[in-house]
């Protein structure tokens, strides 16, 4: 299933989906909602996603999973592992 990452993060950000780094911005920013937006295809069944912000003040980081045009994949489900 092909998905866009909408990523917002404060400062850079780094993304890896089941073992391979598909994104990275190494820049110092503030947060706001979906700065960057990246096409990614997921596999059936669970996939495992890795982010990763780098520090420069405060922090901030938001994952949503989109279609193409915007809306939220309802049929993607997460959740956290410590």
């Amino acid at each position: 299933m092909d998905v866009v990452l909408a990523i917002g993060s404060d400062d850079g950000v780094a993304v890896w989906l089941n073992g391979d780094e598909v994104y990275r911005h190494d820049v110092g920013r503030p947060f706001t909602s979906k700065q960057d937006r990246v096409k990614v295809s997921l596999k059936k069944g669970s996939n495992a996603m890795l982010l990763k912000i780098s520090q420069g003040g405060g922090m901030g980081l938001l994952n949503d999973v989109e279609t193409e045009d915007g809306q939220l994949a309802e049929e993607v489900t997460s959740h956290l592992q410590p």
